[in-house]
């Protein structure tokens, strides 16, 4: 279910019953009423690998790490990651960016999982060259198709696109690039940005989202969406984050105040659409 992108969420049935005993006993609006409180999957398996786990040792520490490193890697979602990374860390009383290079770390052992070595022989295994690039997401391979195939776009992505909402990085720096041209009045093609790229993952980023392809409907439209998308992304993520950071014991109440007023202008940034671009 995770890897299929599904939201999954957890509904605890107290014992002794399962789901048919407890209607039984106590009907089925109380059992709705258990589905509608049901946590997220991974807050729900990070109180399990705590009580499950002694939290407070380092054999503890990594069980969990490791545990909840592996069921978010199946996610493909970095921003999930990241903020799960912050919550087991605030959780463990670790730093939350040795968490988050933890849950890398075992993302690509999950890739490439190492072979056995024989008896005699021990053969060091160069993890970049073993480890696949992450793909970009939907959404970000959608706006790099977008500003690439529709130079009248662009102008309204500068504006209104900002670079460091592309998680992957690759695609990022294409993205960067193409702006960069545009805002310098030196855009001179596809061909011209695939000599100007140095990287072979934009390279071959460009030259997969450029090829002739049937035309895009309602670019316009598609392109507001796709920014819409990718900046909500972006402010869960930081939103997580400040909720993470206002929670911490040692915390002054002028800066927890501080951290709830931002994180509460950020939802409400959420609700609002990205208007589209005007193109003749």
């Amino acid at each position: 279910l995770l890897a299929s992108g599904l939201a999954v969420r957890v509904a605890v049935v107290p014992a002794p019953h399962d789901p048919d005993s407890f209607i039984k006993e106590n009907g089925g609006e109380a059992f709705a009423t258990l589905v509608r409180g049901a946590k997220g999957f991974f807050d729900y398996y990070l109180d399990r690998l705590c009580a499950q786990n002694d939290w407070t040792t380092d054999k503890g520490r990594q069980a969990i790490l490791r545990s909840m490193g592996e069921a978010l890697h199946k996610t493909g979602n970095a921003v999930t990651r990241d903020a799960f990374a912050q919550k087991t860390a605030l959780r463990l009383g670790v730093d939350f960016k040795a968490a988050g290079a933890e849950f890398k770390k075992i993302g690509r052992a999950a890739i490439t999982p190492r072979p056995a070595p024989q008896e005699d022989v021990f053969e060091p295994i160069d993890e970049e060259e073993t480890t696949p690039e992450a793909r970009p997401t939907l959404h970000e391979s959608w706006l790099l198709k977008l500003v690439l195939a529709h130079d009248e776009l662009v102008p309204w992505a500068i504006e209104h696109v900002a670079p460091e909402w592309v998680e992957h990085a690759p695609l990022r720096g294409v993205i960067e690039a193409r702006f960069r041209a545009a805002t310098e009045d030196n855009w001179r093609g596809i061909a011209a940005l695939l000599d100007a790229t140095e990287s072979d993952s934009a390279k071959q980023l460009i030259t997969e989202f450029s090829a002739t392809r049937k035309p895009i409907p309602n670019p316009a439209i598609q392109i507001a969406d796709v920014a819409t998308r990718l900046r909500n992304l972006h402010i869960e993520a930081h939103r997580a984050t400040l909720r993470l950071e206002a929670l911490a014991p040692t915390l002054d109440d002028a800066t927890r105040a501080a951290l709830w007023r931002e994180e509460n202008e950020l939802r409400v940034l959420k609700q609002v659409p990205i208007p589209p671009p005007q193109v003749a």
